[in-house]
């Protein structure tokens, strides 16, 4: 039993649920049928004025309320006429939406117009299309319409995406003129607002005055709030860029757009309003969109480029590019640049200020910000070898920080390698010689490393440094011989003539020769000691009488050695007789080792012993004086100064007419000191020889011995000469003086 009641009720619910079904698809098919019957056209009356709000708050004040399904068109038509405006309709709602279709876009469709749509799956009977659907946009993205036997109030966003259909656009309905002075405002679109990278607001979009569509229309930004926000900045600009997808929208013409980028002081949060500024008759400058956005504090700080950074071929810093603050374009900012190390390290690295101050036309057109404030230099440096060099910017408004602009490690030559330089100080090198100037040195003033020498013009001194002669042709008993000396510092040469060896006069035989030439070894020696014992006082006639014992053991052993016949014997002591007689009667009796002098020989002697005046003018060829009748006289010391540095400064007395001196000095001890005496009075010549003997000749009566050693005692002799016809004639020497350097 409740088996078969309750199959009872199953069935009487499934034929209710088919009745419902059944009719819903009758009203369906009604609507349908109905929406595709022509609508007789209405006679199009003038048009009629009715403000946009007013058909908004009409259709607002309909929905809930119940219409006939299937004539959305016919609704929408109702609503004008019954706001006292004509009416016109179509055989559908496709066809009517194509007739007065005024723009495809979904966006800034004014208040009071139609909305049409194409699709549904029924077909008008009388133009074959889709029939299609329409409402009344009522603002805020809402539309009003008739579907399903009820006034609905939905968003455009959902019912576009209703299956089956596809939005066409929106239109002015019939004869109605939206009279409504919004409908006249500007229209437009913000698409982006966005900080950029270099610290500035883009902002782009598209904006147009539907009473001044041929023209690019002004667009006002605000920047810290709305238009009238005490403190906010603001910018003008014109939407003139090119926006075709606008033109295809509206029909308005391509030049609608902007895409601009605005300096701006402002830094964290911000809100940026734009507005589409009113031409025509519209009633107000209409906000096209904002948005807020953060500025970093940041973009701020200076703003900058470095183009170039290297080291010259000359060792300098080369530096190109640009900088300016943001805050303040009109003025050139400074940067600093260290060389060493970054700005921490200032105490120890080479720091530099300079100015961004160089004309650079393409970067003011760029960024708008006027020309001064590039930058090109080249920065002298003391520092050598890889160096970290920093850039810097110098902050001078609202920005945090002076930003570091760049950094390299670069490489310096060596200062004197790259240097331009400079010479003032010169110093003598005291290097004149004899013949030859010498040379002065100065230091460059700027590296303080690279040396220049040049000649010491008039240095050249005039004193020569004679070796100790070379005889380049040995005298004979027929011929006089050549001794040359060189100056060893400018290779000047001066010959002077060995006389002729003398014949010997007696007949004596080869063994009575080594005999007597052993014993003048012998009396030499004897004599040496005597004479050395007539110049000397008490003290040297004791060693006198001591040499002259001497003399006498040398001959005894003379007699001794001589075991040869008596007839032997009988010569050795007629040659001992002859080195006894006084030198001043042995007359033409030279011994057989010649002495010289180093000045010239007496030309009588020479006209002696020349054979013939081809010999005479041979040796005048030399160059050497024969004249005996030239005198010159001896001159003396008047002045010795031990100067610093082991110098010893010399003044000799100026003897009458003479060309030049001839000084000499020796270290000495006590027992050389005589030798140095002994070997002033027996010299002839030039034939002068002392061990560590130094030798100056001069034309000045004032000279210096240089590099004398310090403690040690020094002996000097000065002779003068005389130069007649090319032939230097020399004095005696003075009398031997010693001083002893103390510093």
């Amino acid at each position: 039993m409740s088996v078969s009641g309750k199959n009872v009720i199953i069935k009487k619910e499934s034929k209710v649920k088919h009745r419902m079904k059944r009719m819903a698809s009758l009203m369906l098919a009604l609507s349908v049928m109905l929406s595709m019957l022509t609508v007789d056209k209405i006679e199009v009356q003038a048009a009629v004025s009715i403000s946009g709000s007013r058909v908004a708050s009409y259709c607002n004040s309909k929905v809930g309320t119940t219409y006939p399904a299937g004539y959305c068109l016919a609704w929408v038509a109702s609503i004008f006429r019954e706001l006292g405006a004509g009416s016109s309709s179509a055989c559908c709602a496709y066809t009517y939406g194509t007739q007065h279709l005024k723009s495809t876009s979904s966006s800034n469709i004014p208040v009071g117009a139609d909305v049409f749509f194409r699709g549904s799956k029924t077909r008008c009977s009388n133009c074959g299309n889709t029939c299609g659907h329409v409402g009344i946009y009522v603002g805020d993205g809402y539309i009003v319409h008739s579907y399903s036997g009820k006034v609905h109030k939905d968003k455009l966003s959902t019912v576009i995406n209703w299956s089956g259909y596809c939005y066409m656009g929106w239109g002015y309905h019939g004869n109605v003129d939206l009279n409504d002075e919004e409908s006249h405002n500007p229209v437009g679109c913000l698409d982006i607002v966005e900080v950029t990278s270099d610290g500035k607001i883009r902002v782009r979009g598209w904006m147009f005055d539907p009473d001044a569509v041929t023209k690019s229309n002004v667009i006002h930004i605000y920047v810290g709030g709305p238009a009238g926000t005490p403190g906010a900045e603001g910018h003008a600009i014109t939407a003139n860029t090119s926006r075709k997808d606008v033109d295809a929208v509206y029909h308005v013409g391509e030049f609608h757009g902007f895409d601009t980028k605005l300096s701006t002081s402002k830094s964290g949060n911000q809100e940026v309003y734009v507005y589409g500024i009113n031409e025509g008759r519209g009633n107000s400058n209409p906000v096209i969109g904002h948005k807020t956005v953060n500025i970093p504090e940041s973009v701020h700080n200076p703003r900058f480029q470095i183009e170039e950074m290297y080291v010259t071929d000359k060792g300098k810093l080369k530096i190109k590019g640009w900088a300016y603050d943001p805050d303040d374009v009109t003025k050139s900012i400074d940067f600093h640049v260290y060389i060493g190390g970054d700005c921490s390290t200032y105490k120890t690295s080479e720091g530099k200020a300079c100015k961004a101050n160089v004309s650079r036309k393409d970067i003011g057109q760029k960024y708008n910000i006027g020309e001064f404030h590039g930058i090109d230099i080249e920065l002298d440096t003391k520092r050598e070898g890889a160096q970290p060099v920093y850039l810097y910017a110098i902050n001078i408004g609202r920005g945090n920080d002076n930003p570091e602009m760049k950094r390299a490690t670069l490489k310096f030559p060596e200062k004197w390698t790259v240097c331009e330089h400079e010479y003032k100080e010169y110093v003598s090198n005291n290097d004149a010689t004899c013949g030859k100037d010498g040379t002065k040195t100065a230091v460059c003033e700027k590296c303080c490393k690279v040396k220049d020498t040049i000649v010491e013009e008039g240095s050249a001194t005039g004193n020569h440094n004679w070796d100790d002669g070379t005889i380049t042709k040995e005298a004979t008993e027929d011929e006089t011989g050549i001794l040359e000396y060189r100056c060893s510092e400018c290779g000047e040469v001066r010959r002077e003539i060995i006389p002729v060896v003398e014949k010997k006069t007696d007949e004596v035989s080869k063994e009575d020769a080594a005999k007597t030439a052993e014993v003048d070894e012998s009396t030499e020696e004897d004599a040496a000691k005597t004479t050395e014992a007539d110049e000397s006082t008490e003290e040297d006639a004791a060693k006198t009488t001591e040499a002259d014992e001497s003399t006498e053991e040398g001959a005894a052993k003379t007699a001794e050695a001589d075991e040869s016949t008596e007839e032997d014997a009988a010569k050795t002591a007629e040659v001992d007789e002859t080195v006894e007689v006084d030198k001043d009667e042995a007359d033409g009796q030279l011994s057989l080792v010649q002495k010289w002098s180093d000045s010239s020989v007496n030309k009588i002697e020479q006209e002696k012993k020349a054979d013939s005046e081809d010999e005479l003018a041979k040796a005048e060829e030399t160059g050497l004086g024969y004249d005996d009748d030239v005198e010159v006289a001896v001159p003396k010391f008047k002045k010795f100064t031990n100067v610093k540095k082991c110098t010893v400064k010399i003044q000799a007395s100026t003897p009458g007419d003479i060309d030049g001196y001839e000084y000499i000095c020796a270290k000495v001890s006590t027992k050389t000191f005589k030798k140095f005496k002994k070997a002033v009075k027996n010299a002839d010549g030039t034939n002068f020889k002392f061990k560590g003997l130094k030798k100056v000749i001069s034309k000045s009566n004032k000279v210096k011995f240089k590099k004398l050693k310090k403690g040690g005692r020094y002996a000097f002799a000065v002779r003068a000469f005389k130069v007649v016809d090319g032939v230097k004639y020399y004095s005696e020497y003075c009398t031997v003086k010693t001083i002893k350097v103390k510093k």
